[in-house]
């Protein structure tokens, strides 16, 4: 009887460990599905293309948006930090329109990283403009919680994406779309890319 348990035990486990491991991974295709699920679609005049499979520094980001080619256009960029907004839904705040003023034209007379860091003093930390509705819920970890993201994106994104717009002391604004921030960070940090061409 034993005997007969121990050879049941090890056949289960076998069984149990081919099983396992001729279980097919859907992460890659529900990956790529979420990635190609708006490329192509056209919101304030411009085409955007799919999320990039992978994270940049933002010079890298630059580089794969003027090499990209997709749909047949070879004439991608990366988005300023305007054209990013656009993307910015359900948050009166930081979408296109929004009270916050933080545009391109405004972030290219910071001449200086002072000018920067005055910014920053009225703004708070990096967060150069985010929604009041952050604070006033009590699960701010969204931000850190992708699968408790609100709908800030008009593509569904829950990324942090990279914008075209510098600025002084070699930083760059990008934008988190889990929680509608928009953000300067050094441009060392990596994030994904949607990059835009004007559409036809």
């Amino acid at each position: 009887m034993k005997k007969f348990s121990l050879i049941f035990c090890f056949g289960l486990f076998i069984t149990l460990l081919v099983s396992c491991e001729s279980r097919p991974d859907y992460t890659d295709e529900i990956k790529d599905t979420y990635r190609e699920a708006n490329h192509g679609q056209v919101i304030g005049g411009l085409m955007w293309s799919a999320l990039s499979n992978d994270i940049f520094e933002w010079p890298d980001a630059v580089l794969y948006c003027r090499d990209l080619d997709e749909l047949g256009y070879s004439d991608w960029r990366l988005p300023t930090v305007d054209e990013l907004r656009i993307l910015i839904q359900n948050c009166q705040y930081t979408e296109t329109g929004g009270s916050c003023g933080l545009t391109e034209e405004c972030v290219q007379q910071w001449t200086s990283e002072s000018d920067l860091n005055n910014y920053r003093d009225i703004c708070g930390g990096n967060h150069l403009a985010s929604c009041e509705c952050d604070e006033e819920d009590e699960d701010y970890y969204r931000y850190y919680d992708y699968s408790i993201c609100r709908p800030y994106s008009k593509l569904g994104d829950r990324d942090r994406l990279w914008s075209s717009t510098e600025t002084a002391g070699a930083y760059a604004l990008w934008i988190n779309f889990c929680s509608a921030d928009i953000v300067v960070g050094i441009q060392s940090y990596k994030h994904y890319v949607r990059c835009v061409r004007e559409a036809d």
